[in-house]
């Protein structure tokens, strides 16, 4: 059985980081971003994978909320952390596995000075 779970960011939160930008035009009209992550051969029940996979769906969300466009203003890091932490945390309460949530309870949401 293939597994995989598509993200879409909330329009708000896509919408307030697009809101933060400089010199960048709100598009209301615009579908929310999303990205597929693979949980092929991976066994959320086992801690090891649990983790691969809570990478595997930051990863994603940092490419979903435009984290790879390298925000520089204290106000587009802020909204990048809001967006990459409600996508993760969403995320997680989609996928329902026990133990991915208490790989993502440990690690806890992304800090600005991580970003």
């Amino acid at each position: 059985m293939r597994r995989s779970l598509i993200f879409t960011i909330a329009a708000l939160a896509g919408l307030a980081l697009a809101a933060t930008a400089t010199a960048t035009t709100l598009h209301t009209a615009s579908p929310p971003a999303s990205n597929a992550v693979s949980f092929d051969h991976l066994d959320l029940g086992n801690g090891y994978d649990a983790d691969i996979a809570l990478t595997r769906i930051e990863a994603a969300a940092r490419r979903v909320c435009g984290f790879d466009l390298r925000p520089h203003s204290l106000q587009e890091r802020r909204a990048a952390a809001l967006c990459i932490n409600d996508a993760v945390a969403s995320s997680v309460v989609k996928i329902g596995a026990p133990l991915l949530s208490a790989h993502y309870a440990a690690r806890g949401p992304i800090a600005l000075v991580a970003l």
